[in-house]
């Protein structure tokens, strides 16, 4: 693998922070069976991840619907020691209620991205997991309007643990929407963790909140994702077909050298944190202006750590956002918590 390509590689493995799963289609002409009222399950444990779910800040909750606003998008990779640069980006973040957040990039935005990938294209991936904690989070009608809930056990672990959490399994009706667990803890969603599928393989993805307590409500002031996931023989250097870096790379390694020789699949996974550190008022929602991030790599012996940032300016909502503002958004899967290029949290 040359060394450009294992680069491209690595970035598309550690920037794409969730791939979409998509619905299967269902046959034409197949009959759609009369509609029946989804059992919502357990009562007690839908009021209970309601009460804390709510508390939560939510731009769309407060009335925001549409939103436009210029963005720019640095990743620094300065510090990975590979050939990978990635121009700042600057565009457009666009949204409105029951679609994902989008970055439009701007045309004159462009250079060549590691191994001639889009850099704008590597920058939303880059941001995908939390680009939608832009407006805190989704309206409790619109992100559970067809769910069912139960509780989940307690780790035995916690069973003697001071502060008790308690954790609520969702369910969708939309079956292309994974199933995730929250754990609640003194009236807080402290915890989210849902299965993802990254670059084909299923994993765990985990979710933690740190909130600035206003009383009612809660202000989202810090996200950590955590992954873990498998990464194949030969995928890193040194392994089936990578180079060696104390040869040149017009050497071509000779067929056979080096494969089967203690080579085996390796563990790594993407910690990624994000901070929400400037905030804008659009009427009466609240929307975070400026995330500092920090994109943390482990893929076998390999550690990284890419620090990444998204600063909104000229914030505009509702009647100042036009359907032409919008029509990028046009195609782009319904709903804001599910598949579609932005699916995150």
């Amino acid at each position: 693998m040359k060394l450009v390509t294992f680069a491209s590689a690595l970035m598309a493995l550690m920037l794409v922070g969730a791939v979409s799963v998509v619905a299967q289609e269902k046959p034409k002409g197949e009959e759609k069976p009369a509609a029946e009222k989804f059992d919502r399950g357990d009562e007690k444990a839908e009021k209970e991840l309601k009460k804390a779910y709510t508390r939560i800040i939510s731009a769309e909750s407060k009335g925001l619907e549409r939103f436009k606003g210029d963005g720019k998008i640095v990743i620094d990779t300065s510090s990975t020691g590979l050939p990978i640069q990635i121009p700042p980006q600057t565009g457009k973040v666009l949204w409105k209620a029951g679609k994902p957040v989008h970055f439009e990039a701007d045309k004159a935005s462009g250079g060549a991205g590691p191994g001639g990938m889009d850099p704008s294209q590597i920058a939303q991936q880059a941001f995908a997991p939390f680009m939608s904690f832009v407006f805190g989070v989704e309206a409790w009608d619109s992100r559970f309007k067809e769910a069912n809930f139960k509780y989940g056990e307690v780790p035995a672990a916690e069973k003697d643990a001071k502060k008790k959490k308690t954790y609520v399994i969702v369910k969708y009706k939309d079956e292309s929407q994974p199933s995730e667990t929250y754990s609640i803890e003194e009236n807080k969603v402290v915890g989210m963790a849902a299965e993802r599928t990254l670059q084909g393989q299923k994993q765990l993805v985990q979710y933690t909140f740190v909130y600035e307590d206003k009383g009612k409500e809660l202000k989202i002031k810090e996200v950590n994702l955590s992954s873990k996931m498998t990464i194949p023989a030969g995928a890193m250097p040194g392994g089936d077909g990578a180079p060696d870096p104390k040869k040149p790379e017009s050497e071509e390694q000779p067929e056979g050298e080096g494969e089967g020789e203690g080579q085996g699949d390796q563990e790594g996974g993407i910690d990624m944190s994000v901070k929400l550190t400037e905030f804008a008022t659009i009427g009466k929602a609240e929307i975070c202006s400026k995330m500092e991030v920090t994109i943390d790599v482990k893929m076998g012996p390999m550690q990284l750590s890419i620090p990444a940032s998204l600063v909104i300016t000229n914030p505009k909502g509702n009647k100042d956002v036009s359907d032409d503002d919008l029509k990028p958004l046009e195609g782009k899967s319904e709903g804001g918590n599910g598949g579609g290029e932005n699916e995150g949290f």
